[in-house]
């Protein structure tokens, strides 16, 4: 069942995407407990992104991230997604991009969804699915 939904809306980030850009966004997030939650990541056409929560790198796109056509069995990149709620309740988030400035198009944008679902056993009822959403876009 769905307990609680939101949708948090941080300020929009436009930048031109045919010059150099870097950004780092920090922030914090409160997560309430009996949830896991759960990272997606947008990069658009940035060339290295990655995002930390509360210490933990959730997703990443660039020189670390996971490449083919390598099997997963041998790729070293591990990502802490989904999180538990564990002692704290109010998690400092940091997301990083970097863009070089060759992208076709005129704008770019870049962004963070969390998805949260009930713990049960350690994992989100439904496989992730059911479960309250939220989402907070950066760009």
């Amino acid at each position: 069942p769905i307990l609680r939904s939101e949708t948090v809306a941080l300020p929009n980030v436009t930048h031109d995407s045919r010059r150099p850009f870097s950004a780092t966004l920090t922030g914090t997030i409160s997560v309430e407990r009996d949830y896991l939650y759960n990272f997606s990541c947008f990069f658009g056409d940035a060339v290295l992104g990655y995002v930390h929560v509360d210490g933990h790198l959730v997703c990443q796109k660039g020189t670390n991230g996971a490449h083919g056509p390598t099997p997963p069995s041998v790729r070293s990149t591990e990502y802490d997604n989904p999180l538990p709620v564990l002692s704290s309740t109010a998690w400092p988030i940091r997301l990083v991009v970097v863009h070089h400035g060759s992208a076709s198009r005129p704008t770019d944008s870049f962004g963070v969804r969390i998805t949260r679902a009930p713990e049960r056993g350690g994992r989100p009822a439904g496989g992730g699915e059911g479960g309250g959403k939220g989402a907070a876009w950066l760009g």
